[in-house]
């Protein structure tokens, strides 16, 4: 990654330090050392990132393979190195092959970097090794920071839990979780939508809690 960085790169930089933050903040609370949470080797086989440009992006420099077909040929290989099949192998091109639809010969192409991948051979490798939508092509900065956010959703739940183990089995919601866990919850919720739930259900609660004190 050269020291002019463009406009989508800075931001995901700028994204990536705000996750380390809110992750080893996170870590703190629960008594997870950084080192744990930022494993570079654990984060290299979530999300395919070489771990040397792992190190380089969690201490705040600019790094990774600017070349998109390059990162594609990184990842892919990556995962013919670490994935295995149910019977403990690794998975042969003629697997691959059987599992995306695409062919033998495409495979090998795209395997040993000789053919560009089309939009739909990224799609059906994804699928076929469980990979989220964009995990072979994303930018180094990117995909880091999507593997962060999951560990950062992983301790939320995990400080969520143990702060209401600490609390007595009371029914009311408020005294039993306390706003700073409800928030903790509502972070956890897949998208905008389930959190606007939980905010019109707050708001409903709070006005019947009001109504009981003017009555």
């Amino acid at each position: 990654m050269t020291d002019a960085l463009s406009a989508s790169e800075r931001a995901a930089m700028a994204a990536l330090a705000a996750t380390v933050g809110r992750v080893t903040e996170l870590a703190d609370k629960v008594g997870r050392p950084h080192e744990e949470v930022l494993d570079s080797e654990a984060l290299h086989l979530d999300c395919g990132v070489p771990v040397d440009v792992i190190d380089a992006l969690l201490q705040g420099r600019a790094a990774g393979e600017e070349n998109i077909q390059l990162r594609f040929l990184q990842r892919l290989q990556m995962l013919q190195r670490t994935q295995l099949r149910e019977d403990g192998r690794k998975y042969t091109q003629v697997d691959i092959a059987k599992g995306t639809g695409i062919s033998r010969q495409q495979i090998n192409a795209l395997c040993n970097g000789e053919r560009r991948p089309t939009m739909d051979h990224v799609a059906l490798l994804e699928q076929f090794f469980n990979r989220d939508a964009g995990w072979l092509q994303s930018g180094d900065a990117a995909a880091l920071n999507t593997a962060l956010l999951r560990r950062e959703k992983a301790l939320l739940q995990q400080y969520a839990d143990s702060e209401s183990s600490i609390h007595d089995s009371t029914p009311d919601l408020f005294s039993r979780l306390g706003v700073e866990n409800i928030a903790l919850r509502a972070a956890l919720l897949p998208d905008a939508r389930a959190r606007a739930k939980v905010v019109r259900w707050l708001d409903h609660l709070l006005a019947e809690e009001a109504d009981k004190k003017d009555q």
